[in-house]
């Protein structure tokens, strides 16, 4: 995993000012936002490993959070993950349920 530790570090600070703790606790609590995985880490990830076969796009709306994943053709065929509650839905199930599911596991 790169971390840029510029930005982990400016975060460090900003947590240690705002809450008055100890550079140790500030630079954990950094490490763990770091480590968090959002929806546009997730749709960057699947990017980048499956970008042959499969893109990925973030949609934001309704307090719902989901990462659409499609296949190459640009066609909403594969299904979506709900990032609120952590389900993954299959538009053709039979056939995408464990492709899905390898890119999330």
């Amino acid at each position: 995993m790169n971390v840029n530790k510029s930005k982990l570090m400016k975060r460090a600070w900003e947590i240690k000012k705002s809450e008055n703790t100890t550079m140790s606790v500030a630079l954990t609590k950094a490490w763990a936002e770091s480590r968090e995985l959002t929806a546009d880490k997730l749709a960057e990830m699947i990017n980048t490993e499956f970008g042959f076969f499969w893109t990925a796009s973030v949609w934001e709306g309704y307090g719902k959070t989901r990462v659409y994943v499609n296949n190459k053709k640009g066609r909403r065929d594969a299904g979506y993950i709900d990032m609120t509650n952590g389900m993954i839905f299959c538009m053709n199930a039979k056939r995408d349920n464990a492709r899905i599911e390898e890119l999330v596991a």
